[in-house]
């Protein structure tokens, strides 16, 4: 199959995806798509905006996470992280900091991606992933300017934006946790690689 084909797969089949994500959206509530574990998209990138979002999520959940666990993590820094197990980080790093025993209780580390990749991997860890987006942009970057067809110049454009879209996400949610996002996101880079 020709990038173009590839291309062309890609965008037929995120088309269908979201049209059916778009007409599932209107027939149930946005409560209802959260207890079935269906991702809203669109309250994703709109509750960042909010000014009553921020001051709870600051106050309660995120910023908690990354005053507490964020906090003890500079101060008692581990090389390689704590464990790739969330149970087992949790409970390797709440021996150390006794404090932090509510973690054991917090469902919501994956939240805030940049903490739970440190206290999971370390700084290693994280330089590593960072590295590997960098690059990943990069040949997006070379793609679209250096294309030979008009489809490796959009399939560039689709890999730059993808990994923006995941370094900004990954601020507030774990979305490049989630299995469509990171299925698009992988082969993309396969594509461009």
């Amino acid at each position: 199959m020709t990038r173009r084909g590839a291309l062309a797969a890609i965008l037929i089949l995120g088309t269908i995806v979201l049209a059916d994500r778009m007409s599932d959206n209107k027939m149930i509530t946005a409560r209802q798509q959260y207890e079935m574990g269906i991702p809203n998209l669109y309250s994703y990138y709109t509750d960042v905006v909010r000014s009553d979002y921020w001051s709870k999520s600051l106050k309660f959940s995120r910023g908690r996470v990354i005053g507490e666990v964020g906090g003890a993590l500079i101060k008692q820094p581990t090389i390689f992280g704590y464990s790739p197990d969330e149970e087992t980080a949790k409970k390797r790093l709440v021996a150390k900091n006794p404090h932090l025993k509510w973690l054991l209780m917090y469902g919501a580390l994956k939240d805030v991606y940049w903490v739970a990749i440190l206290l999971y991997y370390g700084p290693w860890g994280l330089l590593i992933w960072l590295l590997l987006v960098y690059r990943l942009f990069r040949d997006g970057t070379h793609l679209a300017r250096d294309g030979p067809t008009d489809s490796d110049i959009v399939l560039g454009r689709v890999q730059q934006i993808i990994v923006v879209l995941a370094l900004i996400s990954a601020m507030v949610y774990a979305t490049p946790g989630y299995r469509g996002f990171s299925f698009y996101f992988w082969m993309l880079a396969g594509l461009t690689i």
